[in-house]
């Protein structure tokens, strides 16, 4: 933007907000940025908002972001209180800590302490909104009690922290319950990936619900009805805003020779090849560039991952003609990911092994119970339970198995986004003998049969045995988990519980997901390799042997009673070192061997 006065400066934001409030979008971010004609337009975004409080109706008006340590804390609680005034209670701030000297012209002894003050800041301002009085040095030196005039309409402060690359501010914003503002400017996808994983992992273990852990993404955003005409329009727009910005120039060069990586040694020759060269890949893999339809892969994967909200950043260029002739697309591409589909549940397909466990629990209540599989852990002692419950949470958000359900048609599964741990307490310890009472309440739980298109699958009880004797009772179905499965889960749990209670930080490792199995496993039937296999077995097959009768003294049943038990014996290590010997011999694993004497 150029400083010059111009009569149309604002004409996109005004425009655009209003197109964005009649069409139901969620929000408007606003910048601060100071001494630049590199978002210069808004150095206070406070302003812009009041002017659009006034001109929308339903859309958020949001701070993205107010630059924490340049501002009194008073000056922000005031400001966005007015704000949300004027709104209606449509106010919002994602705060940030700032990062170009210059810009702290306005607070030069804050530069050296950024963060801290940022977050100390944050503080204050949300007791501020809360109606709270705060305590301030006044001009004379003595400590004055002072609350915000006029009070916002909003008890709490929709809040966000902007953060883009470093993991440490996502844990930040996860333990101070804030949202996300973020950007694919300076991390790749997967690293975003990691770093919500930390959010999300920080955010259980503060005690904060899920449903708080709000992500937004904020990406580069200009869509025709043709890709190719988008991306040309898009090309010298986008690559002069990279050039215009020095760090993102910089982030750009990464992948490049060393003489074109560092900005201050780099010709106007060079940057321009940089960007040149950059321009496809960020389409590629960081924009929303292109026809609306060659998009849907980058939102279905930003879903996936948990974000919950993509800011479409379209001021970066594009004339404002141009901008607001194809906002229409975005509106379409926004409507490919209505509410029903993404915002409480998101849909993939069930294994083939899922599709029969569910095949049959709609055949038999006796079949359904049968692949209930449940775990138990004693405890001596009295544990925690807010941080048991805590970390189970945690752990139903890494690995969303835990939160699906099957859908009627049999052949998908919806994930919910936010489900927290069914949880129970049972107090058996008054009882005459409680181990009695406990293997009969154990026997009530095992034959429980869920309802796998309705009910948690995954649920917890904590049973209170005596007064330091609990044991925790984990239980799932199969369609959801295994007994590996429950190891990793008492595992996790452990490590979480441990963690929480040392005020230290749990190293775990980033989940894998079931359904990146079950699409691998889709993958894998159509291969060479995989076709060949099939080939061979169907030709096996084709003359199948005849049916092995022998005299056995319990015959099965016609109809599947399920009225099995267990019975153990131990081997010898000799025979079964023999036994390994001769299932090697034979080509088969122990288990055929065993299966087949």
């Amino acid at each position: 933007y150029d400083a010059a006065f111009s009569q149309d400066k604002y004409d996109l934001m005004i425009q655009g907000g209003r197109y964005a409030d009649q069409n139901g979008f969620s929000a408007i971010w606003l910048p601060e940025r100071h001494f630049d004609k590199f978002g210069g337009f808004s150095p206070n975004p406070s302003l812009l908002a009041a002017a659009l409080a006034r001109e929308t109706k339903h859309i958020q008006l949001r701070a993205g972001s107010v630059v924490m340590p340049l501002h009194h804390p008073l000056r922000v609680a005031e400001e966005w209180a007015v704000v949300d005034n004027l709104s209606n209670g449509r106010a919002g701030i994602s705060f940030a800590s700032g990062w170009h000297p210059n810009d702290f012209a306005l607070a030069p002894d804050n530069f050296s302490n950024n963060r801290a003050l940022t977050f100390e800041g944050i503080d204050t301002v949300r007791r501020l909104w809360r109606g709270e009085s705060v305590s301030f040095k006044g001009g004379d030196g003595k400590d004055v009690s002072l609350r915000v005039y006029p009070q916002p309409k909003q008890p709490e402060l929709s809040g966000w922290l902007t953060v883009v690359a470093n993991p440490e501010t996502y844990r930040k914003a996860g333990e101070m319950g804030l949202g996300v503002l973020t950007n694919l400017l300076g991390q790749s996808l997967e690293d975003l990936e990691k770093n919500l994983t930390i959010y999300r992992q920080a955010l259980a273990e503060a005690g904060h619900p899920a449903s708080v852990g709000h992500v937004a993404v904020l990406m580069h955003s200009y869509l025709c009805e043709n890709n190719e005409t988008a991306v040309e329009q898009a090309r010298e727009p986008m690559c002069n805003y990279l050039l215009s910005s020095l760090s993102l120039f910089q982030s750009m060069a990464e992948s490049l020779p060393a003489h074109l990586k560092d900005v201050n040694r780099a010709s106007q020759e060079d940057k321009d090849y940089v960007v040149r060269k950059a321009y496809e890949r960020y389409v590629a893999t960081r924009a929303l560039i292109g026809s609306p339809e060659a998009c849907v892969p980058m939102i279905q994967r930003l879903v996936e991952m948990g974000v919950d909200e993509i800011a479409c950043f379209v001021d970066f260029g594009v004339s404002t003609s141009l901008v607001m002739e194809n906002l229409p697309n975005i509106t379409r591409l926004k409507e490919m990911f209505s509410a029903a589909s993404v915002s409480q549940n998101k849909k993939y397909p069930l294994s083939e092994a899922q599709q029969q466990l569910y095949v049959l629990s709609q055949l038999s209540q006796d079949g359904n119970r049968a692949y209930n599989d449940p775990a138990c852990v004693w405890i001596e002692g009295t544990p925690d339970i807010a941080v048991l419950k805590a970390g189970l949470n945690q752990i139903m958000q890494r690995h969303e198995s835990l939160r699906a359900n099957v859908n009627p048609d049999g052949k998908t599964q919806s994930i919910s986004q936010h489900d927290e741990i069914i949880w129970n307490d049972i107090d058996l310890s008054a009882r005459k003998d409680q181990h009695a009472a406990l293997q009969s309440w154990l026997l009530e739980q095992s034959a429980k049969v869920f309802n796998l298109n309705e009910e948690h699958l995954f649920q917890a009880a904590l049973v209170k045995v005596s007064h330091n004797q609990h044991l925790l009772f984990l239980t799932g179905h199969h369609i959801v988990s295994d007994g590996p499965s429950m190891g990793t889960i008492i595992g996790e749990l452990m490590s979480l519980y441990d963690a929480a209670k040392t005020g230290e930080q749990a190293k775990l490792s980033t989940p894998k997901q079931y359904r990146d199995f079950v699409q691998w496993l889709a993958s894998e039937r159509s291969n060479t390799k995989m076709l060949k296999h099939e080939h061979y077995w169907k030709k096996q097959f084709s003359n199948p042997p005849a049916n092995l009768e022998l005299p056995i003294d319990h015959p099965r049943p016609e109809l599947k009673s399920y009225q099995g038990a267990r019975l153990r014996h131990t081997l010898q290590n000799s025979t079964l070192q023999a036994l390994k010997t001769l299932a090697s011999k034979q080509g088969c694993t122990l288990y055929m061997l065993l299966m087949a004497a």
